[in-house]
């Protein structure tokens, strides 16, 4: 059964689909692609939960807003949670969508409204990602060359395995609109070092349910012990393909050992 639906939210709408029958499970795309960007992982863990996927606003069929902070977007979800019934579910976020997932679960942690969170190939660690984005946030600003320099962001993302076939289909989700690229990270943009630290602190304050961070990127021996001392429950992964590396979509390339890695998780949850 596949409930689809377009919920007000703050008199905004946002798209939400569920699918399946079990334990809930909320899917959280990242920045500029939709709930159709999971793929096939959407079904095969519909074979084992109730799925419920929603495009974040200015994504996927939502509308578009005023507002592309991670917190408004947490609200979102609190809102697609409650219309679509979801029950203390096990809240799974990729790219900008693993920022927002942990924003929900530190929001409800205390109350056991999530019973773990999964943050696919997002590190919390958003002072460090300022240095590299503000070598490009002129070009992102000017009009003209925002489109090159953020395909060419999405091109290193995509690591050196990445299917063609892949990579269409990711492309083919995709709304990349300047007025929410640089919304989402306008916080990155103003924000100092100091400032983004203390705001990761405050978004993951709370989180009490398991929580599991998987990167297909090298982040760092030290990476791990700077998060557990904002989640200390926190694992961090790093799943390594034979040769070379996944790239940001690694769940996309191997949806089976992600589907495994997710139901192993929520059986220690």
């Amino acid at each position: 059964m596949v409930s689809d639906e377009t919920s007000m939210v703050r008199e905004m709408r946002i798209h939400h689909e569920t699918i399946g029958t079990g334990p809930d499970v909320v899917l959280i795309h990242g920045l500029t692609d939709s709930s159709l960007t999971w793929g096939p992982i959407t079904g095969m863990l519909a074979e084992h939960y109730r799925v419920t996927t929603l495009d974040l606003r200015g994504m996927g069929r939502s509308d578009d807003a005023d507002n592309y902070s991670a917190v408004a977007m947490v609200g979102d979800v609190v809102d697609v949670v409650a219309a679509a019934e979801v029950t203390a579910p096990l809240v799974i976020g990729h790219s900008l969508g693993g920022v927002v997932a942990t924003g929900y679960s530190a929001q409800h942690g205390r109350d056991g409204g999530v019973r773990g969170t999964v943050n696919v190939d997002q590190s919390l660690h958003l002072s460090g990602f300022k240095e590299a984005l503000m070598v490009v946030e002129p070009m992102l600003r000017d009009p003209a060359t925002f489109g090159p320099v953020i395909e060419a962001v999405f091109a290193g993302l995509d690591g050196n395995q990445l299917p063609d076939v892949i990579t269409a289909d990711i492309a083919s989700h995709r709304r990349t609109r300047q007025e929410v690229v640089l919304g989402v990270w306008a916080q990155v943009f103003s924000l100092s070092v100091a400032e983004l630290d203390a705001l990761m602190a405050e978004l993951t304050s709370g989180i009490t349910a398991p929580y599991l961070s998987l990167h297909y990127a090298d982040l760092g021996h030290d990476y791990e012990s700077w998060l557990r001392q904002l989640i200390p429950q926190a694992v961090v992964e790093h799943p390594t393909p034979p040769k070379g590396e996944y790239g940001h979509y690694g769940h996309r390339i191997d949806p089976d050992r992600f589907v495994e890695r997710v139901l192993a998780f929520d059986q220690g949850c």
